[in-house]
């Protein structure tokens, strides 16, 4: 029997959102059905698929308007990924952030220089700007 599992998220911004499954290396279609095991059909505002398997689906993401942000739902039955869920989301949520302070930094006129990868898991920023 199947179970779909909603997990709450500190996602809100779509297209960062987008930019992270790609660096993730994760393709979506934009507003689909997502169908579980027991072939129950989803509204979900993503449908992410691994570059390797894009006839099944992993898991999709709903806009969830009370809390203003998305929320992954997923049948674990259709998780093929090689990592867990809760290590997926985690890195999920780190690359998001990454791209998150990117994003503002660039508006306020930095370039990003480089990003590490630390050994403990953590990520390093370098970012620049040149006053005129």
């Amino acid at each position: 029997m199947s179970h779909l599992s909603k997990i709450s998220t500190r996602i809100f911004d779509v297209e960062i959102l987008k930019k992270t499954l790609e660096d993730l290396g994760l393709t979506y279609k934009s507003d689909e059905k997502y169908k579980d095991a027991d072939n129950n059909c989803y509204d979900v505002n993503l449908l992410v698929f691994s570059d390797k398997r894009f006839d099944e689906p992993l898991f999709g993401f709903v806009y969830d308007r009370n809390e203003r942000d998305y929320t992954l739902v997923t049948d674990m039955y259709f998780w093929y990924l090689d990592i867990s869920l809760d290590f997926f989301m985690e890195k999920l949520h780190q690359l998001y952030a990454l791209n998150v302070i990117i994003k503002q930094t660039t508006s306020d006129g930095f370039q990003p220089i480089s990003t590490l990868n630390k050994q403990d898991g953590t990520m390093q920023l370098v970012v620049q700007r040149w006053s005129n």
